[in-house]
């Protein structure tokens, strides 16, 4: 890994008292869902690099940057460096994702359902987002209630596999992982979800080794400042030995750099060329998810270039092409089979009876999104 350091080693803010109330609220038990507000080390994960910041009393100190780098290149010095100022502060670590890595988005489920939030998305998180919840890490808000006593929710998913990346990034660093949340206009704003869910190893409390640490350090307290004084030394010395080889070993990589981003550059405008020429399927999700009824429930939904095929039910199928098709962004919209009445389970545990449908449509490309 390559990193570059900001601020200065062994910083501590807030005084006695600052450290006095963090003691105090490290006895309190850790129960419920908390998540920190204030006083905590972000780490802002981009796919490729690690921004780390500490947030205390709403200022935000930069702390350094750290590259991700393959599974079989052991981090560099300055990494190392960076990683033990950061467990020497003993603070929360957000893992915070770019919003380009996830989607945050919202429903509105019944009032009856708030005791099983969780388990109700995770069935439908295949029809609110490209993932399904065995591909995907999430987390739920219910944010108040809305119209006709239904709760407006916000979700914040990402993939599994994005999330155990950046989890590893950070962890192969020496690092533990507190909460994992998804990117905002602030990235260094506290969390309000929590990817993992309490997955998490818990930390033991601050206070459990003072005892014995204050007994030993009675017994060696001469040694101790000798060490400490020559060991400083030793590691001023090191750091310096360290940022002169690494300077050294930038500037001999700065040739084969520029290539790769001349390839990447190059690989980018090619997605982005084949993107443009074809319909977004978030955009159609969104899209779909706004336009249709609250009656109507989708089974599957593919896009085959232009072509949108979706199933499902519906207590009114014969209108849905016509409302389809009435939005600028679909056209062509035609029902490809004979609705079947049959009657289902809905949400809140009613029976009712509906059509099951099939239906196909035109999708214009291009077509944005509404805020």
């Amino acid at each position: 890994m390559a990193v570059a350091l900001s601020g200065q080693p062994g910083q501590r803010g807030g005084g006695f008292f600052a450290w006095w109330a963090d003691e105090l609220a490290g006895l309190m038990p850790a129960n419920g869902r908390r998540l920190p507000t204030d006083r905590f080390v972000v780490a802002v994960f981009d796919g490729r690099t690690l921004q780390f910041a500490l947030r205390h009393r709403g200022r935000v100190e930069q702390l350094g940057t750290v590259e991700s780098m393959p599974e079989d290149r052991e981090s560099d010095t300055g990494a190392a460096l960076l990683a033990d100022r950061i467990n020497r502060r003993e603070l929360p670590l957000v893992l915070r994702l770019v919003p380009d890595l996830g989607i945050q988005t919202a429903d509105r489920l019944p009032v009856a359902a708030k005791g099983e939030l969780r388990s109700i998305i995770a069935n439908k998180l295949d029809m609110l987002t490209p993932w399904s919840a065995e591909t995907a890490c999430f987390d739920t808000v219910r944010v108040g209630t809305a119209d006709g006593d239904m709760l407006a929710i916000e979700i914040a998913v990402a993939p599994e596999k994005t999330v155990a990346r950046a989890v590893d990034a950070v962890e192969r660093l020496g690092l533990v992982v507190d909460v994992v949340d998804l990117g905002e206009d602030d990235p260094y704003a506290p969390p309000t979800h929590d990817l993992l869910h309490g997955n998490r190893p818990r930390r033991l409390p601050r206070w459990l080794p003072i005892g014995g640490a204050l007994l030993a350090a009675a017994a060696v307290t001469i040694g101790i400042f000798a060490y400490f004084d020559i060991e400083a030394r030793n590691a001023g010395l090191a750091q310096r030995r360290a940022y002169a080889s690494l300077l050294e070993q930038r500037l001999e990589d700065l040739p084969e750099i520029r290539g790769r981003i001349d390839a990447l550059e190059a690989g980018s405008r090619a997605v982005l060329e084949r993107h443009l020429g074809r319909p977004s399927t978030l955009a159609t999700i969104e899209k779909l998810s706004r336009l249709l009824p609250d009656t109507v429930w989708l089974d599957t939904l593919t896009i085959d270039g232009r072509r949108l095929t979706v199933t499902g039910y519906s207590g009114d199928a014969a209108r849905l092409p016509a409302l389809i098709e009435g939005n600028a962004s679909f056209e062509a919209a035609r029902l490809t089979a004979p609705s079947e009445r049959r009657a289902v389970v809905n949400e809140v545990g009613d029976l009712v009876e509906v059509d099951q449908f099939s239906l196909q449509a035109e999708v214009r490309p291009g077509m944005e999104v509404p805020r």
